[in-house]
């Protein structure tokens, strides 16, 4: 199903990771196809101009259509005129095309297609803390672990904001807290999106803050979680950290206090959560 071309290569799984099976031209990049995948690739060894290589701000559209379509324009006067390659793999696809700027130069782009991710910041107000999971997440891009506000991905089934607060948020809540939050309905009294115009049936493309947008499709939303006052009978803070009686040993709270929020920031390295912190803490500031 892959058009031949003379510079086509088309790689499949085998037992010993990959396999070339058509090959018409030898390419220099091959090896950093992952065992697994399979890889429709055309490479052209000579760019159009120097300034292909050059690095240039183009926000990407996150639309099928606009990867499909050859003639659709991402910008007002960007196009795309071909597909160089596509990469797939289950966490993100890499694209490679071929665009015409604003300036009338030939470039060439690679870009990845991946899901939409939230970020929740959960509020229990009876103790005046924010939650969060206490066990730190390993981060294989900065091969670290780093503490984290709950979050994850968005599937594509979860079109708009409605869905994602239906579907989503729920699955993270109970997957993430599931010693305090056993059950979203009984022990979640609310949750509001912090994005500006959302509303249920806004999409993450309409709303959604883009992440890295020269080079990603990835937008996140950013939610508020309110949980039931009784889930903690009591808490006593220092100022910068709650002990609360029935928080469980894998939360950690902090108070929402000025020295509290102080804590946070310093010990949130996630550019995300620290974004969806500062969203917060100025939308919180409005109602003051």
């Amino acid at each position: 199903r892959t058009p031949a071309c003379p510079s086509l290569h088309v790689f499949s799984r085998s037992a010993g990771g990959f396999r070339l099976r058509k090959s018409r031209q030898q390419n220099p990049f091959t090896s950093f196809v992952p065992w697994g995948y399979q890889c429709h690739y055309r490479y052209r060894h000579q760019y159009d101009s120097i300034d292909s290589i050059e690095s240039h701000a183009l926000l990407s559209s996150t639309s099928e259509n606009h990867d499909n379509n050859p003639d659709a324009c991402t910008a007002d006067e960007w196009r795309k005129l071909s597909d160089i390659m596509t990469l797939e793999t289950p966490w993100f696809t890499l694209l490679g095309e071929r665009l015409l700027d604003d300036r009338h130069r030939t470039l060439d782009y690679y870009r990845v297609r991946r899901s939409h991710s939230a970020v929740i910041i959960v509020i229990h107000k009876g103790s005046n803390s924010i939650l969060l999971p206490r066990k730190a997440q390993y981060r294989p891009g900065v091969q670290q672990a780093t503490l984290d506000f709950c979050g994850g991905r968005i599937g594509s089934h979860a079109r708009s904001i409605g869905d994602v607060m239906d579907s989503v948020i729920p699955h993270i809540l109970e997957r993430e807290l599931g010693d305090l939050v056993s059950s979203y309905v009984d022990d979640v009294e609310s949750v509001s999106c912090l994005n500006h115009g959302a509303h249920p049936a806004a999409t993450c493309e309409d709303i959604g803050w883009p992440v890295d947008s020269s080079f990603s499709s990835q937008r996140l939303l950013g939610f508020v979680a309110h949980l039931r006052e009784d889930l903690m009978e009591h808490s006593e803070n220092d100022g910068k950290v709650v002990t609360a009686t029935g928080l469980p040993d894998s939360v950690v709270a902090y108070p929402r206090t000025r020295e509290g929020m102080d804590g946070l920031l310093v010990d949130l390295q996630c550019l995300q959560c620290r974004s969806v912190l500062l969203e917060y803490l100025r939308d919180e500031s409005t109602h003051v």
